[in-house]
């Protein structure tokens, strides 16, 4: 082989390597959830994400339930109306973008096992570049935070201050 011809063959690599740039550099940091009993209707999940490159957080999936939603909340609102499903969630090239409580996160819906405090649930996030390629991370979730205990049946509630005792009948000692 020529020199010309090593030459030619090196800038036809080079001018390859430069049409497909390496993909971004993505890391996902401090991913939580609150806890959430089977059968309920949501879960938020709450995430940092760090990119090299500017991306769309583009989808999300979980084993933990039967779909996902990017919900934006701009700027970030206690008021559940400020609450919008959007498909696409910008993540800024070289800086922090965080879901996180009272903002923008993602929705896992129509969760399908009890997220109590302490598990971790695996989660994926689906991001797109400006060419459209997609790109998927896996993290893990931690549940945290405290679930108040919910009586299985009615008659394992307290009864209300005055009621008779339910287990013998009889009605409170008066004071």
């Amino acid at each position: 082989m020529t020199g010309a011809r090593r030459i030619a063959r090196a800038l036809a690599c080079a001018a390859a390597l430069a049409a497909h740039p390496a993909a971004a550099d993505v890391t996902l940091a401090n991913a939580w959830l609150r806890p959430a009993a089977a059968g309920a209707a949501e879960a938020p999940v709450y995430v940092d994400i760090r990119s090299t490159e500017a991306l769309e957080l583009v989808g999300a999936r979980s084993p933990a339930a039967r779909g996902a939603e990017l919900v934006l909340v701009d700027p970030p609102d206690p008021d559940p109306t400020a609450r919008k499903v959007v498909a696409r969630i910008a993540v800024a090239a070289g800086r922090e973008t965080r879901l996180a409580y009272l903002g923008s996160h993602v929705r896992l819906t129509g969760i399908s096992r009890d997220l109590a405090p302490g598990m971790r649930v695996p989660v994926e996030l689906t991001f797109a570049d400006a060419q459209g390629r997609q790109r998927t991370i896996a993290t893990e979730a931690l549940v945290r935070g405290i679930v108040p205990r919910r009586p299985d049946d009615p008659r394992d509630a307290p009864p209300p201050p005055g009621d008779p005792d339910r287990t013998t009948g009889a009605a409170p000692p008066a004071r």
